[in-house]
């Protein structure tokens, strides 16, 4: 998201990263972004009470896949 609002300066990443970065940006906005982080922070709680990471895992990807499909939605 950071990448999207040209406020990206204060990362640092390498050539490979940074080229990843700019071609996985358009898939996370404002429609999704939310949603995105609040799984992956349930996600990371799940697996500090020790959850089976398989099945975590298998969620959470199922779960990604729908959100980074959400189209941006244009207009304020």
């Amino acid at each position: 998201m950071l990448v999207n609002t040209h406020n990206d300066g204060p990362l640092k990443k390498q050539e490979l990263e940074e080229k990843f970065v700019r071609n996985f940006a358009p898939f996370i906005h404002e429609s999704n972004g939310v949603e995105i982080f609040e799984r992956l922070e349930k996600a990371i709680k799940n697996i500090e009470r020790n959850a089976n990471p398989k099945i975590l895992f298998y969620e959470l990807s199922l779960h990604m896949m729908r959100l980074l499909k959400v189209k941006r939605k244009f207009g304020h």
